[in-house]
């Protein structure tokens, strides 16, 4: 009986170093032990994606807090629901002479980034949208409908903190997004006072500027604003310094902040404006007659999620999801997004009590996409090691730069990574969650990934 026992133990052993020499399979574990030696939880699993194989775990199935690593599980379920080839499609149109906005819940439209790197200047759309009006010789609006009835009206997540509501990555999620649904206030010392304006410039916000000069030798400022709950009333407060600051802050109601900038445009160009704005369902039967469209394919939108953790790119994927799971294709909501998500956890044997989600869930979520024809595309919207996204600043040696993508994840009391190693051995994919973490817990998460090459 006892021989017995040892045989059993020696095949675990074989099972777990397969894939990996011993060596690392003891470093690997080093570095485990040594975090919860100072009270971290940590949760370990890797997997050599060819075969599956799992080579290394350690509380792999515990259920732990993800942070931004959960982002892996909504992108993942949307592209297994909407498919990579889908594209958001937000349309501009005329019922008589009225303009029409539909929103298709595109979080990327008007985002500055995208803009940025696509070499358009801020403020394209509306003067595309100015220049399809004169090439259909309109030179009156008598009203604007928008439509974001794709996703319904809860553009503010229950369980987010209220304190933070103003914050850029808790943003409202409207069906009809624009410009990250933030505003930037700028502040800058002029004299003895401070001089405030914003990108992009509106007047759909209220600015009440409090602020004034920084005192002092050095002129070091420090400014900072505040937006009264559930309106677009500003206050600014402060020392500006001799350098502009730059304050990034959240809109109320953002698919009216579109509306709203585009109505302040249209005279500019010698087209009238007048009657009101109306948020409300455009019929099919209605036959708008579509203008403009503005196209954003899936990936972007999983690359800002995936690459840079762009929270609104990661809620509109789930509602997208959620909407595009019923036949009527409308009012995605977080409810149906989470029953999206749970059902693909699901489908690729994930337990439901590693909802959660464990090491176990991520690294079977980075699998299955591994596996399929999508993996080239959702690859590329990882961040890469010493290149770019949020490990550009990791992993800079030439024996692991660009060689490891991944999602990782921060809140207070919690770093994880979930990813791909591309070693001389082939791919491992592997996912790292430490809760309790310390300031040590990043390096530790690092090492056991370098442990792989």
């Amino acid at each position: 009986m006892y021989i017995k026992h040892i045989s059993v133990l020696a095949l675990v052993v074989l099972i777990s170093c397969s894939g990996l020499k011993a060596a690392d399979t003891g470093k690997i574990q080093a570095i485990v032990a040594a975090q919860e030696k100072k009270k971290v939880e940590i949760g370990v699993e890797i997997v050599k994606a060819a075969t599956g194989e799992k080579v290394f775990a350690h509380n792999a199935n515990k259920p732990m807090i993800p942070a931004s690593n959960m982002k892996l599980a909504t992108t993942a379920a949307a592209l297994k629901t909407l498919g990579g080839d889908f594209e958001y499609v937000t349309k501009v149109g005329l019922l008589g002479d009225k303009l029409v906005i539909i929103g298709s819940g595109d979080p990327l439209f008007g985002d500055p980034k995208m803009d940025q790197a696509a070499g358009k200047a801020s403020g394209w759309i509306i003067d595309k949208i100015i220049v399809d009006l004169k090439n259909n010789d309109v030179n009156r609006i008598s009203g604007i409908i928008i439509d974001r009835t794709i996703f319904d009206n809860n553009s503010i997540h229950p369980h987010w903190p209220v304190d933070q509501l103003q914050c850029w990555y808790a943003a409202q999620v409207s069906g009809l997004n624009y410009n990250d649904n933030c505003i930037t206030v700028v502040g800058k010392a002029a004299g003895n006072r401070a001089t405030i304006t914003l990108n992009p410039k509106t007047n759909y916000v209220k600015i009440v500027n409090k602020a004034g000069a920084a005192s002092g030798k050095k002129g070091a400022g420090g400014l900072w604003c505040n937006r009264q709950q559930g309106t677009n009333v500003i206050t600014v407060q402060g020392g500006a310094a001799k350098y502009a600051v730059e304050m990034d802050i959240t809109v109320d109601n953002p698919g009216a902040m579109f509306a709203y900038m585009v109505a302040e445009n249209l005279p500019k160009a010698g087209i009238n404006v007048s009657g009101v704005l109306n948020e409300r369902l455009v019929r099919p039967e209605e036959q708008v007659r579509i203008i403009s469209e503005f196209r954003r394919p899936i990936k972007d939108v999983i690359a800002r999620s995936n690459k840079d953790s762009l929270q609104l790119a990661a809620e509109c994927l789930m509602k997208t999801s959620a909407a595009y799971s019923k036949p009527w294709k409308r009012w995605g909501n977080w409810e149906d997004g989470k029953t999206v998500v749970g059902g693909y956890l699901t489908s690729i044997g994930v337990a439901g009590e590693e909802f959660r989600l464990s090491a176990n869930a991520l690294a079977s979520i980075l699998l299955d996409v591994y596996k399929s024809p999508n993996w080239g595309m959702y690859g590329e919207t990882l961040a890469v090691g010493g290149e770019d996204g949020t490990i550009g600043r990791y992993f800079k040696e030439a024996k692991y730069r660009g060689k490891v993508i991944g999602k990782t994840g921060f809140i207070n009391g919690v770093k994880s990574f979930s990813g791909v190693a591309k070693t001389a051995d082939g791919d491992y994919i592997f996912s790292i969650i430490t809760n309790r973490a310390i300031g040590s817990s990043r390096d530790a998460i690092n090492d056991i990934v370098k442990s792989l090459f």
